[in-house]
């Protein structure tokens, strides 16, 4: 039986195969789960045109946007859009000037969501409310977070109308602890002295019913009299 010799070139070629074959698939299977950069964005700004429509008082037109797909269908939502927010937010900065020179995602991503927050903030309204900026700060935190993190932005107007109404109602639970609880004797106490109150008033009301004349009268007496 002959043996099978194989040049050396192609004994590395074939090794090299499997060593590719082998590895190739580990190698993709990390990337699995990990949004594209087309994705990631879509999940910027989502985040922030939400956020101008709450922030604009027309939160109904959130339900407008497509922010299940990709880039280029959210762009075709923003178009019609009455707050013109694709012609003075969304063209200006998603341009390559925005990533020029950039080599990761998450340096691009980063770019972008810095941009979108120097833009908003650049507007003389919201530089003179204070409010508005507080509000536009949660919003740049949770841009960041998403970059760093990959923790999505979510629904940012949610979140802020959720904490001011657990934060009402914190006070008022605060307010209503606050107050002193009276004992059943301190109740019953307090409910004989409003009686006694209210009795004392009805009294001091007609008397001055009684002692109240009415006009003309004295003049008829003395007239009587004379």
């Amino acid at each position: 039986m002959k043996k099978l010799i194989l040049p050396g070139c192609r004994v590395l070629a074939l090794l090299s195969g499997l060593l590719l074959a082998g590895f190739g698939p580990a190698r993709a299977q990390t990337a699995l789960g990990q949004p594209s950069l087309d994705e990631a964005k879509v999940q910027v700004w989502c985040a922030a045109i939400r956020f101008v429509y709450d922030d604009a008082g027309r939160g109904n037109l959130k339900s407008t946007l497509r922010c299940e797909g990709d880039l280029a269908a959210l762009a075709t939502s923003l178009r019609p859009d009455s707050q013109r927010v694709y012609s003075r937010l969304y063209a200006p900065i998603e341009s390559p000037r925005t990533y020029q020179g950039l080599k990761t995602n998450e340096a691009r991503l980063a770019a972008l969501s810095k941009a979108i927050v120097a833009r908003l903030r650049s507007s003389p309204a919201r530089r003179r409310d204070p409010a508005r900026l507080a509000r536009l700060a949660v919003l740049e935190t949770a841009l960041n977070n998403y970059v760093t993190s990959g923790m999505p932005p979510g629904d940012v107007g949610e979140q802020l109308a959720a904490d001011a109404q657990a934060a009402t109602a914190a006070d008022s639970g605060s307010v209503a602890a606050a107050a002193p609880a009276l004992g059943p004797a301190e109740a019953a106490e307090a409910s004989a002295a409003a009686a006694g109150s209210a009795a004392a008033a009805g009294q001091e009301g007609e008397g001055a019913r009684l002692n109240v004349s009415h006009p003309g009268s004295s003049a008829r007496r003395e007239a009587g009299s004379g």
